[in-house]
């Protein structure tokens, strides 16, 4: 009974609430703005309401991730690199030598790998296309990663040595994104969205 707000976020970085009357599931009135720079896409827009009605939400108007480390006791550390995509989870190899990371640079993002002992960077892909959302196979020798090369993203792989070419794994319709490598290299998971299940997980099998 009575009214509540129904919350919503635009893509302009507003939050914006609306009274809705919860006895009939009816919104009245005319939507009021709360909160400005949210940012642009769903990771900076962040919010949520406490049953007291007190609003949090995530700033975003730098939208700029750096990788940072954390010790256990939640201490801030180092930073490592420059921006990166934060679509895109770090990743670190099986040996915890490497980071994979997609990272923005000269206006594109491509999948690089980083050495933590060296702190050098090197390129691993360099289409035009973004190239995103790195996984390690479990030996630590290639990665799997996702590219909008045809429209919108396929699966790929590539060497961590950066030797060698970039290779299809599977091309279909609608997008695909990597999430992990199965123990015996046998089978890569990964999320995609299907007509009348939205999003799912499937198993893509590799060749031995």
């Amino acid at each position: 009974e009575g009214n509540g707000k129904l919350l919503f976020f635009k893509n302009d970085g507003t939050l914006w609430a609306q009274d809705l009357d919860l006895s009939r599931m009816e919104l009245a009135g005319d939507p009021v703005r709360v909160a400005e720079h949210l940012g642009k896409n769903r990771v900076f827009g962040f919010f949520a309401v406490s049953e007291s009605g007190n609003l949090i939400y995530r700033n975003g108007s730098g939208e700029t991730f750096q990788m940072t480390w954390f010790g256990r006791n939640g201490r801030v550390g180092h930073a490592e690199g420059g921006p990166v995509n934060p679509h895109a989870p770090l990743t670190l190899s099986p040996d915890g030598t490497y980071i994979a990371i997609a990272k923005f640079d000269a206006g594109g993002v491509d999948v690089w790998r980083r050495d933590l002992a060296r702190g050098s960077d090197q390129r691993l892909t360099s289409d035009p296309a973004i190239d995103s959302a790195p996984v390690w196979s479990r030996d630590g020798k290639r990665l799997a990663f996702c590219s909008a090369r045809a429209g919108h993203y396929d699966l790929y792989e590539i060497a961590v040595s950066g030797e060698g070419h970039e290779d299809l794994l599977y091309r279909s319709r609608g997008d695909k994104c990597p999430t992990s490598w199965s123990r015996d290299g046998n089978f890569l998971l990964f999320n995609t969205a299907t007509p009348g299940t939205s999003g799912d997980v499937w198993a893509l099998p590799l060749e031995a």
